[in-house]
């Protein structure tokens, strides 16, 4: 029998507590794979305190557990494994294609662009 993979991230019951106030209170859910999810909300709403792959988040949570790829999101072979798109970045608008490439690639340690000429 094959074994199932599990959900690209997932939470379970997490509640994370910033001093006195309670940015997310018993949050579960989970994302299949090949699912696209958005997380919407006003700001303060919990939003990226809920990123199963923010894993400076983790560390410090109150209760409940989550995971990417079935990991821990504080591990640092998972953490090599997820990325983040930036809400507003600024690069010079006299970057070429290839030096964009190289500077984003240069973010990753095993970028399947690192190096090409």
């Amino acid at each position: 029998m094959l074994r199932q993979a599990p959900p690209p991230a997932e939470l379970r019951t997490v509640t994370k507590h910033y001093g006195a106030t309670v940015a997310l209170q018993q949050l579960s859910f989970s994302v299949a794979p090949g699912q696209l999810v958005a997380l919407l909300g006003a700001n303060g709403a919990g939003k990226t305190t809920a990123r199963p792959s923010a894993p400076r988040y983790w560390p410090n949570r109150t209760a409940g557990l989550a995971r990417v790829c079935g990991d821990d999101p504080r591990e640092p072979l998972t953490r090599t494994r997820t990325g983040a798109m930036l809400q507003v970045a600024r690069v010079p608008e006299t970057l070429r294609v290839g030096e964009h490439i190289d500077l984003f690639s240069s973010y990753y340690p095993q970028s399947r662009c690192r190096g090409r000429k």
